[in-house]
């Protein structure tokens, strides 16, 4: 039988404790050969996590419209909303960023500016194609109006830069 090896790691050699016998385990790794990916194509890979954090929004948006709207009112929904969707980045840019491969500080700059970038502009784009006046979107960034969308930006910066420095320590 032929051996295969991910990552670049050799199978183990285990001794079962109940009979004795010997058997290899192969090791598979998630973000195997990643690491060797070109600086563009792990970038390509971080736009494809940044793109599961629409649907994450969207989720989002809706469970504020439909349960906290209801149960406290718009005043609060909306910044617990913010709060909790600043949450679920970080919670999915730890998560998948990592399998993307390891960045470098550079390429780390680059994914925290891209990402709110992206961010803002899909927000506007799909605002506008929504109906909303320019006007009504930028009162989104306005915190003293209950809106955090300033912290959700801000948390579209800050999750890669933290997923990747305390990844790579981990």
């Amino acid at each position: 039988p032929s051996k295969v090896h991910f990552g670049g790691r050799r199978p183990r050699t285990f001794r079962s404790m109940s009979d004795g016998c010997i058997f290899r385990r192969e090791t598979l790794s998630l973000n195997a050969n990643l690491t060797t990916h070109s600086p563009p194509m792990r970038i390509l890979k971080s736009l494809l996590v940044w793109l599961c954090l629409i649907p994450v929004a969207i989720l989002n948006g809706g469970l504020r419209e439909h349960l906290l709207c209801p149960l406290v009112g718009q005043s609060w929904a909306l910044p617990l909303s913010g709060l909790s969707l600043s949450l679920l980045i970080f919670l999915v840019t730890w998560t998948l960023l990592p399998l993307a491969g390891r960045f470098r500080r550079s390429e780390c700059l680059a994914v925290a500016i891209l990402w709110p970038l992206l961010t803002a502009a899909f927000e506007l784009l799909a605002g506008l194609s929504s109906g909303f006046t320019l006007k009504e979107l930028a009162e989104a960034y306005n915190p003293s109006t209950g809106n955090l969308w300033l912290l959700v930006i801000l948390s579209t910066a800050i999750s890669p830069i933290v997923t990747i420095q305390y990844r790579r320590k981990a």
